[in-house]
Parts: C-alpha cells; sequence; structure tokens
C-alpha cells in the first residue's frame, strides 16, 4: 500500500442460518467461518486467491481485517513490432504475473475498503466470488468431521456491494434518454435496516418471508424517483439499469459500480502498513457514508473481540 491510489468504498453484507428470525451475523461466526474463509490460501479456478491476511486493532474504528487478492496469470505474447527491420514478427513468449488488490474490512460498522492495485488487478467482484467459495468450502470441510451438534450453519444471504454516490445521482440519471428497465435485488441485511422508499418496496419480501428478492420495472420515466432509490440503497441493495444515454443510440446496462465514488489517497513510501491501513481507515471518516453506517451491536462486538485477541497476541 504505496503511493496514490484509489479507494472504493462497500457494504459487506453476510449472514448465517436458515430463517430470517434466527439468522446470526457475521460477527458471531467470524473466527469460525470468516477469518478461516481468508486464511484460506487455495486457487479459485487456478487464478484467485488470499494472502497477508492480517487482523489489526484503529482507534476510530477498533479492530479491522487486511489482505490482499492475488491474480496469478500467465501473460502470453504471440507477436511483437521489430522496429530495427520494421516488420511484425511471431513470438512465443510467455511471463508469469501475479497483479494484487487490497482491502480491508472494518469488522464494527461492515465497511469494506477496496484498494484496486496495478493493470490487469483483481476486482471487487472477484474478491466476493472467492470469499463466496472459501467460506462454503470452510463450512463443509468443517462439516464432514464433525458431530451434528457441532456442525456450522450454512450462508443465509452474502453479498459485497459497492456503495454509490449521495450526490449528483440524479444529474447523471438526466443524462439518459430512456430507461428501459430498472432492477432491484434485496436479501437480508446485516446490520442496518432499510429505510424510505426501499423499505417500502422490499416490506413484500419480508410479509413473504424470503431471504432476497428482485424487482424490475419496465420504462419508468419518474428519473428522479430513479435517483432517489440509487441514493437510499447505500449499499443495501444492488441495482440495474439498461438505459441509452442521449448521446448515444446503444441501449447499455449500468450497475452499483457507475455510480460509484472513489476517494484518493497517497500512502507515503516510507511509511508501515499498519500506519498506511491507518490512514486509509481514519481517511475515509471523511465520508458521511462511512460516519452514517451503524456499527454491530456492543455485546457481539465485545465477545468477537476476545477472541479476535487470541489470533493476534
Amino acid at each position: 500500500m504505496k503511493g496514490k491510489k484509489e479507494i472504493q468504498l462497500a457494504n459487506f453484507n453476510c449472514t448465517f442460518g436458515t430463517v430470517e428470525e434466527n439468522a446470526s451475523p457475521m460477527l458471531k461466526y467470524f473466527t469460525e467461518i470468516i477469518y478461516p474463509a481468508f486464511k484460506r490460501k487455495k486457487k479459485y479456478r487456478k487464478t484467485f486467491f488470499f494472502e497477508d491476511i492480517k487482523l489489526g486493532e484503529n482507534k476510530k474504528i477498533g479492530y479491522y481485517l487486511y489482505g490482499k487478492i492475488i491474480k496469478d496469470t500467465t501473460l502470453e505474447i504471440t507477436s511483437r513490432y521489430d522496429w530495427e527491420n520494421n516488420t511484425l514478427v511471431d513470438t512465443d513468449e510467455k511471463y508469469r504475473s501475479s497483479p494484487f488488490s487490497e482491502f480491508i474490512l472494518m469488522l464494527n460498522n461492515h465497511r469494506l475498503l477496496f484498494i484496486p492495485g496495478s493493470k490487469g488487478h483483481p476486482r471487487l467482484s472477484s474478491l466476493k466470488t472467492l470469499l463466496k467459495y472459501n467460506i462454503e468450502r470452510v463450512i463443509k470441510e468443517h462439516n464432514k468431521k464433525s458431530l451434528p451438534e457441532e456442525e456450522l450453519p450454512e450462508i443465509y444471504s452474502f453479498d459485497i456491494i459497492e456503495i454509490p454516490k449521495k450526490t449528483d445521482v440524479f444529474k447523471q440519471i438526466e443524462m439518459f434518454e430512456e430507461i428501459k428497465s430498472f432492477s432491484l435485488e434485496f436479501i437480508k441485511l446485516n446490520p442496518e435496516p432499510l429505510s424510505g422508499i426501499l423499505q417500502n418496496i422490499d416490506s413484500i419480501r419480508e410479509r413473504c418471508g424470503s431471504n432476497s428478492s428482485k424487482y424490475t420495472m419496465k420504462n419508468p420515466t419518474e428519473k428522479k424517483v430513479i435517483a432517489e432509490i440509487i441514493q437510499e440503497s447505500n449499499g443495501l441493495a444492488s441495482f440495474s439499469m439498461e438505459a441509452r444515454k442521449k448521446d448515444e443510440s446503444e441501449v447499455r446496462e449500468y450497475k452499483n459500480d457507475n455510480f460509484k465514488v472513489t476517494r484518493e489517497l497517497i500512502f507515503p513510501e516510507h511509511e508501515t502498513l499498519e500506519n498506511n491501513i491507518n490512514l486509509a481507515i481514519n481517511d475515509s471518516f471523511n465520508d458521511p457514508r462511512i460516519n452514517d453506517a451503524k456499527r454491530a451491536e456492543k455485546k457481539l462486538y465485545e465477545i468477537v473481540v476476545e477472541k479476535i485477541k487470541t489470533f493476534i497476541f
């Protein structure tokens, strides 16, 4: 974590169990499931894996988990231009490459800071896919050798959703000539409740006793309402929109990622990793999306902290 970096903000949502009333938050099984899933050093599809997973403490937010997601790949070069002879020549060259991205999960408010690396770096979607796979493997491998009463619960809900910007969303929506469809997907959220328009829309899922739901609106014309929904989503719901901009003829798909706000921060080259992690966390509190985040239930967090200390000290 050195030099000028872009920082993306996401909401980390994970619960365990079988029904909404009894679903347990991520922190309850942090040391049994989440931490081992991050520490599991096996490649997903022979490409992605986690590395340098560390637990630490920050004065502002408490404990955090830091790590890297690495993309292990091979670059193949089949042609190269020869400037001396002004000709294109065939080659058969292969080079190993392992670009990576970094992340910081703040345990007390479920916010994830994602720091993309150099060209070809793993994206936030890759982290989400790899982590969910690892969680499922940790649970399966544990339950294989456990008595029924010692088994770990399955995933009830899981998502890592990029949090869209709070300002200028309507200005962006106004750029569209038409919106063909607008879809919202909800899951059982942890620990933040929905409010406003989103709460009204999601009430159908709750009344039906489902842990997820997706609603699609065809050809919506009230752009201001669409912008309001995007603003209120705040990483608590994922959305997708098929729309055409005024200066384009093609209909394109737009998602949370298209409305993201990235922060830029310069990490001193001479500082330790721990100091730069604290710099990233402390800087994030200049963003209202961090300040507005609800903190974990105090008693549960304190229990988890005692378990975490055994990994650090």
